[in-house]
């Protein structure tokens, strides 16, 4: 009984890390608005910093550039501080 305890414990901890960074936020928002623009591409995964990986349907559908180009464009429009500055206070 003790050892399970411990394990839900450290599986509801473990939880809570899953939370994405406020970097992830920002880069899935603008990942949205590409992925209602660009047929083909559409954002697959962000990483804690950031980074992502977008997918496309094969190996070269056109778009690709599109994409980038979107995801510019939207860093441009909302950059990340101004961003976090408008972001609700309950994120």
């Amino acid at each position: 009984m003790r050892m399970a305890g411990g394990a839900l414990v450290t599986a509801v901890a473990g939880c809570a890390g899953l939370k994405n960074t406020p970097q992830q936020d920002y880069v899935w928002e603008l990942g949205r608005e590409c992925d209602k623009q660009v047929s083909f591409w559409k954002m697959d995964e962000v990483r804690a910093d950031g980074s992502y990986v977008v997918r496309g349907a094969t190996n070269a559908p056109p778009g690709w550039q599109d994409y980038q180009a979107c995801m510019g464009a939207q860093m441009k429009a909302k950059p990340y501080r101004q961003w976090l500055r408008e972001r609700p206070a309950d994120k």
